[in-house]
């Protein structure tokens, strides 16, 4: 992740011509395609250090480092993927989402911890922690099936709906 982060930046720096540009959303909205939030939240990091600016994205107040849990960490990564969303998008998304729930989910036979953030019935969206990423899945007694990563938010809301209406 730090290696692609690094690789963004140094073409986005690149790009800004000096230390004393302003980066604009698309960079923003380029880095989350190209290598999901933790990446995007690096870059930032590293591109508003060089600017002498704050650490950059924050959950409220409170720096996204200095975030305690994996609830907190789902709450900011998408407040990020949110500023790039449609409005209309938005309102209709916002219908799903709920304020995060614990969950396990099995990855590489080992019970992990993850949160719901958002549900249609028994299918979920759920938060990855360790790739920042957003996923589908089934939800039963708190314990997560079926699933699948799609990356930021928008994307895994888009299949939750798809998925919802086919059941």
């Amino acid at each position: 992740m730090a290696v692609s982060a690094i690789v963004t930046v140094v073409s986005i720096y690149g790009a800004l011509g000096s230390a004393q540009s302003e980066w604009q959303p698309p960079f923003f909205a380029t880095t989350l395609i190209c290598g999901g939030v933790a990446t995007a939240i690096t870059a930032i990091r590293i591109v508003n250090q060089m600017l002498g600016k704050p650490a950059g994205p924050a959950f409220g107040k409170k720096p996204i480092d200095a975030v305690s849990s994996i609830e907190e960490y789902a709450r900011a990564a998408i407040d990020l993927d949110w500023v790039g969303i449609d409005p209309d998008l938005r309102t209709r998304f916002s219908a799903y989402l709920i304020d995060p729930v614990p969950a396990r989910i099995e990855l590489f036979g080992t019970l992990e911890a993850t949160c719901i953030v958002a549900r249609i019935g028994p299918h979920v969206v759920f938060f990855d922690d360790i790739e920042g990423d957003f996923g589908t899945a089934v939800e039963k007694d708190g314990q997560l099936s079926e699933a699948a990563s799609y990356g930021n938010i928008a994307l895994a809301l888009r299949e939750l709906e798809r998925i919802a209406s086919l059941a």
